[in-house]
């Protein structure tokens, strides 16, 4: 198990001492990192926390549940880790791959 956590549905305005703020209480909070868009250079709405150990952030995902920052509902997930250092969201809910596909072909595998 790996001690990062997604963070999803963030507002532009949210900082990285209130995600600190929030994590703090279940241990150490070694960094925060906020992806930028590759064109805009603005934030994505989604951030990563990392913990100081596994445990620690296994204690915050049960612990904090389903927070609200900013007024927003905000998602907790662990991250995936793609190589050594390299953190990825989770994997994309099969309702969007649906409307993806939908998209791209006009009809599911499962249409008749």
């Amino acid at each position: 198990m790996n001690n990062h956590i997604y963070v999803g549905n963030l507002r532009g305005g949210v900082s990285e001492e209130a995600l600190i703020e929030l994590f703090l209480p279940f241990g150490r909070v070694m960094k925060v990192i906020f992806p930028l868009g590759r064109d805009t250079g603005a934030r994505r709405g989604f951030a990563f926390v990392t913990m100081g150990s596994s445990a620690e952030a296994a204690a915050a995902l049960d612990a904090i549940g389903h927070p609200e920052l900013d007024g927003r509902a905000v998602t907790l997930q662990r991250a995936e880790t793609d190589s050594p250092g390299r953190m990825s969201k989770p994997a994309a809910i099969p309702v969007k791959m649906a409307a993806c596909l939908r998209s791209a072909t006009g009809r599911l595998p499962i249409d008749r």
